[in-house]
């Protein structure tokens, strides 16, 4: 059917997944390690990619970098993963009401914890890892920022690092959220990088996006328009890396709407956003965060917790194919073989 069907199929797809697994079909992983098996019956070479759903506590860096340590423990570069993504503001909490708040977790993308712990990952599994942070950088005389009273300016970002463990480039989220306005500048628009393929000369060309990236600018562009979606389409990506914090409420929504994530839904819904994409050969590789944070700490007195959905998955949306998604429930890395012609 058209792009439009196949989305709209999506649900029941995503709810009754075949009971086969390779890689030109629905994988299933196991529930041990969450490692899809390269497929036995096909010659196709494979690329393993992987994410990592973490539920990081807020402003804490140096335990949330403890707790990826240890979720990443059971892989070595004999895994051969290509590139591993980790959420948006991996580990630094997510709610910040102004930029003072923020200033103390943000830092300099080229000697910051963040880079520090990518690189030694990036050498100790030899593959590219894409992860959320807060960058900041020093403001130019007279230019306007956010707080207006502040010497820096400070971004919501990816940074995407070598197996060597350098820093290669770092991409600063386009389109804001609201609790993004709070603290952190627009971006410059959307980008892409090529990174290496394991045992390939091939270098793949990505696509990198944050969050709301995926949505209607400011939910007030057409919501066909599709921006990263088309961006992504024009070059040609290969691999689209999506780091985010979905949450499923927002400070100003009814207790009544303050409902359990739902992951599925919220799968359904990335898809949807990225139908221009239907039937290109480009693999959606989206880490998403797990957990709750205080709106307190995105408004004074505030009440309530905001729930980040989870739904982390890798999916081939040539053939509309999901290789593997987690729940909302647990932190975990999902690990996948996925056909790279």
């Amino acid at each position: 059917g058209t792009a439009r069907e196949r989305v709209l199929a999506t649900r029941s797809y995503l709810l009754a997944p075949p009971a086969t697994s390779c890689c030109h079909s629905l994988a299933r992983p196991c529930r041990g390690c969450l490692r899809v098996s390269r497929c036995s019956v096909c010659s196709v070479a494979a690329m393993k990619v992987a994410v990592l759903q973490l539920g990081p506590v807020h402003g804490q860096p140096e335990r949330n970098m403890r707790r990826a340590d240890e979720l990443l423990a059971p892989y070595s570069k004999d895994d051969n993963i290509s590139v591993l993504v980790l959420p948006e503001l991996a580990f630094t909490g997510y709610l910040f009401r102004d930029q003072p708040a923020a200033l103390g977790l943000a830092e300099d993308a080229r000697s910051g914890p963040t880079l520090r712990w990518c690189a030694r990952v990036a050498r100790d599994l030899a593959c590219t890892i894409s992860c959320g942070f807060m960058r900041q950088e020093a403001c130019e005389p007279g230019q306007a920022r956010a707080s207006p009273s502040s010497s820096v300016k400070l971004f919501n970002s990816v940074m995407v690092v070598s197996p060597q463990g350098e820093l290669v480039t770092v991409y600063d989220k386009s389109f804001l959220y609201s609790s993004d306005k709070t603290w952190a500048e627009e971006g410059t628009g959307f980008m892409t990088v090529k990174i290496p393929q394991r045992g390939s000369e091939q270098m793949l060309h990505c696509g990198l996006g944050i969050c709301m990236d995926i949505n209607p600018y400011g939910f007030q562009a057409p919501f066909t328009a599709y921006e990263l979606a088309t961006f992504n389409k024009a070059r040609k990506t290969k691999l689209l890396l999506f780091s985010s914090a979905w949450c499923n409420s927002r400070l100003e929504d009814p207790e009544s709407m303050r409902t359990p994530p739902v992951p599925v839904d919220t799968v359904r819904y990335w898809i949807e956003r990225l139908s221009p994409l239907l039937g290109q050969d480009t693999f959606f590789i989206a880490a998403d965060r797990i957990g709750q944070e205080a709106f307190a700490l995105l408004r004074e007195g505030a009440e309530g917790l905001c729930t980040f959905c989870g739904g982390s998955c890798v999916i081939g949306l040539k053939d509309l194919k999901l290789f593997g998604m987690l729940d909302h429930t647990r932190e975990a890395v999902l690990a996948v073989d996925l056909p790279i012609a």
